[in-house]
């Protein structure tokens, strides 16, 4: 207790303890709130969980979003041809029919005409392109796969068809020099070797948003007496096809960018969490252990100095023993604590009347 129980009692008249009273009030309020340490760390786990959780829905649902529109359709190509000849005394015609097998030496070009329509279940925005490719190949003609000589050759550039309805068609016709590649072929033989076939295949392909496909062929004998051509077209019906839908995708990227970002901060959370719990279960001194003691028993009676406390110099200050003789002066004059840090190992804990001054210092043995 303290020594001097002179100054430890007094009597007050009511003026002045209704001053007290008020004074302790308003220090009360300026009080800042203490968290204990389960408090915190309940806190902390419940934010962790809380945006993990959130983050994770939030992505499950940038995956869900992001996707379009499934629209079934059908489409359909065709290919006709005309062989057009040299002027000749066999034929009354400039050009012949397809289905039909030609003298390779009466051939001038071959004119192609090619079709492609598509039906969509419903009205789309749908985008595509064309383009043409010839190749002339020549491989062993004792084994198919042994490749010779190949050449490509563009005959129609890439070309867009964008149209916003249901049914999407185009028709493109092209001249092909049959002459130009057969007399190609038969140099090579003269020249190289006559044991070789040859093909001039011209091929349709359909360039969609996400794929280039061939949707028709055109496959011409060269280097032969006679010869017939081969065509191969397609024909799908109900078949399905995903659309991209702007509204589900810009919906996805905002439902993954909060994800990720909720996913972020309960990594932040988690990380704080960790060094909490890491700091109070790392072995302390003494003096932080008592410290703390005080801090968590008597935190309704203590007032934090944050940035350190100083009081009038003229006043008589009286140091105490023990932080118990501390709280019985605080309880007599009706005064809080307050508790300044001066350095790791050293606090004050200071209880202020209109005349004196009541401090505890709590220190490491080692100081």
């Amino acid at each position: 207790m303290i020594k001097n129980t002179s100054e430890k009692f007094k009597f007050v008249d009511s003026d002045e303890l209704s001053d007290n009273h008020e004074n302790n009030i308003a220090n009360v309020k300026k009080r800042n709130i203490y968290i204990n340490f389960q408090t915190r760390v309940l806190f902390y786990a419940c934010v962790v969980i809380l945006l993990f959780v959130s983050g994770v829905f939030f992505l499950i649902l940038s995956f869900k979003y992001n996707k379009g529109d499934t629209v079934k359709y059908s489409e359909v190509s065709s290919i006709d041809y005309n062989v057009c000849l040299f002027d000749n005394d066999i034929y009354d015609k400039q050009c012949l029919d397809s289905s039909m097998s030609y003298n390779s030496k009466l051939v001038k070009n071959i004119f192609e005409k090619y079709s492609y329509n598509v039906d969509f279940s419903e009205q789309i925005n749908y985008t595509l392109a064309y383009h043409v490719i010839a190749y002339s190949k020549i491989y062993d003609k004792n084994d198919s796969k042994q490749l010779l000589y190949k050449k490509e050759d563009v005959i129609v550039d890439k070309t867009s068809v964008e149209q916003l309805r249901n049914k999407i068609s185009f028709n493109v016709g092209m001249d092909i020099d049959y002459k130009k590649y057969n007399d190609f072929v038969i140099d090579y033989k003269k020249n190289y070797s006559s044991d070789v076939n040859a093909t001039l295949e011209v091929v349709v392909y359909l360039d969609e948003m996400y794929e280039e496909r061939i949707i028709g062929t055109l496959s011409i004998p060269l280097g032969e007496d006679s010869f017939s051509i081969k065509t191969k077209v397609l024909s799908n019906k109900d078949k399905v096809v995903n659309l991209p839908n702007e509204e589900f995708n810009e919906r996805a990227l905002l439902y993954l960018f909060i994800g990720s970002l909720l996913i972020v901060l309960s990594l932040v959370f988690d990380m704080r969490l960790v060094r909490l719990v890491k700091a109070t279960f790392t072995k302390k001194s003494k003096y932080q252990l008592e410290l703390l003691k005080i801090l968590n028993n008597y935190d309704r009676n203590i007032v934090n100095a944050k940035d350190g406390y100083s009081y009038d110099m003229d006043k008589n200050v009286v140091k105490v023993e023990s932080f118990g003789e501390l709280l019985d002066a605080s309880e007599i004059v009706c005064k809080p604590i307050i508790f300044s840090k001066i350095n790791n190992v050293k606090s004050e804990f200071i209880v202020e009347d209109d005349d004196k001054v009541y401090k505890f210092l709590l220190k490491d043995l080692d100081e």
